[in-house]
């Protein structure tokens, strides 16, 4: 809580440097510390306030008895500081103080202590200008990053996209599917038999060699082997012509689900949007959540269509094959087998190093939308200050970060499905 994170206990060895410095008023009223020094390496720094100087307290390198000892950096009284603030940079910030028509650093901080130091900021403002802090029992800080994969939260305070429970997300796409479930066990099943009619051929095709033209050969009645071949050649005939109808009837019932649930999704959203305050949309563009009802749901349509048509039929298809090949030739089989590791190895090096280049490339897409819609629905502002070039610079870097970001993705998928093939090869 805030106020744990404002009044941490100051270890026995600081105490002391600020009584040498003549610094430890009573009480302390504020006192917190940072990750980085203020050049940037990983060092403790504390930040202590009393009602009359705020100073900054920093740990030293060990020296060649490997003993460290806190020394003062700098302070300043609270009377002579003109404004209080928090100063972004490239993977940290800086807390700093106006002095003498310049701004003095106090403290650097890594992003993930952002939310803090700005608290902290606003409590030195305070009592710059009050001459007391404030702080509310209970208030919380938001987190900025995720506390399992260490990554940064889109919005802070909210849940991380990479860790949500997979379980949850199906089991809610499951509600969701419910009502649909007739036409979902249709495709089921004809997604069974659509199988069939894949694996029908080779099996049709090793008859025809095995037993009729090999047979054939030595065969009296030359009609008999004719009508044994029509009937294989028609059999597989059959099969292509039942393949292509159950492909059409599937892939007709698979739009009708999906563009249902699309829907239903969008319908939810927007309901679920007219229920969340106005500190929601505080923290999100307005651009972005359009985007996320306008196309973001169109991919639950597209999933739908990957998993029967793609992905779960694959899976049954590499079952069914697997079965079959076995059957007939369990040497051959095992040979077959022989880049499956490296198939597996690579697919985990994708899901690991290839697919975050995706969440770099939708959120950069979203910002994108965000932006653009910002900007369109305030150009009467824009062109009543004549601020056309700046938010043109502004679009052209947004721009730029998509263009990079769909071009990591691109690279990284061709060059994972050129080793792919090549490795099937």
């Amino acid at each position: 809580i805030t106020t744990a994170m404002l009044h941490e206990e100051l270890p026995l060895a600081v105490k002391k440097e600020l009584d040498i410095q003549g610094l430890n008023g009573v009480p302390v009223l504020l006192s917190t510390s940072t990750d980085l020094s203020l050049s940037g390496r990983p060092r403790r720094h504390w930040i202590v306030a009393t009602r009359a100087n705020v100073a900054a307290v920093a740990e030293q390198a060990a020296d060649a008895d490997g003993k460290s000892a806190p020394r003062v950096e700098s302070y300043l009284p609270v009377a002579d500081v003109q404004e209080f603030r928090t100063q972004g940079a490239v993977g940290s910030g800086f807390l700093q103080a106006y002095v003498d028509d310049h701004w003095v650093d106090l403290a650097r901080y890594s992003n993930a202590e952002a939310d803090r130091f700005h608290r902290v900021a606003r409590s030195l403002e305070e009592l710059r200008t009050t001459g007391a802090i404030e702080i509310h029992e209970g208030e919380s800080l938001q987190k900025t990053h995720c506390e399992k994969c260490d990554q940064r939260l889109p919005t802070p305070g909210e849940a991380c996209p990479r860790c949500i429970p997979r379980k949850a997300i199906f089991g809610r796409l499951a509600q969701m599917l419910w009502p649909h479930r007739a036409t979902a066990a249709i495709m089921c099943g004809l997604m069974l038999v659509a199988v069939a009619a894949e694996l029908a051929p080779p099996k049709l095709q090793q008859y025809l060699v095995d037993d009729i033209l090999k047979g054939g050969q030595q065969a009296l009645d030359p009609q008999s082997l004719l009508n044994a071949l029509l009937a294989v050649v028609s059999a597989l005939a059959l099969a292509r012509i039942v393949l292509s109808i159950v492909n059409f009837a599937k892939g007709r019932l698979a739009t009708r689900v999906g563009v249902a649930l699309t829907f239903d999704l969008r319908a939810k959203l927007v309901e679920k949007l007219h229920t969340l305050g106005l500190g929601y949309y505080d923290r999100h563009q307005v651009g972005s959540i359009t985007s996320r009802v306008a196309y973001d749901s169109e991919v639950i349509q597209s999933l739908l269509q990957q998993i029967t048509g793609g992905f779960l039929l694959q899976i049954v298809q590499v079952t069914a094959v697997g079965v079959m090949l076995f059957t007939l030739n369990p040497k051959l089989a095992v040979y077959t087998l022989i880049p499956a590791p490296l198939v597996i190895a690579g697919s985990w090096f994708f899901w690991k190093r290839v697919h975050p280049k995706h969440y770099r490339y939708w959120d950069s897409s979203s910002k994108q939308a965000g932006m653009l819609t910002g900007m369109l629905s305030g150009i009467r502002v824009v062109k009543a200050f004549a601020q056309e070039d700046r938010e043109y610079d502004r679009f052209n870097r947004i721009s730029d970060y998509l263009r990079t970001s769909r071009i990591r993705v691109d690279y990284s998928t061709a060059a994972f499905s050129a080793t792919m093939q090549l490795i099937f090869s």
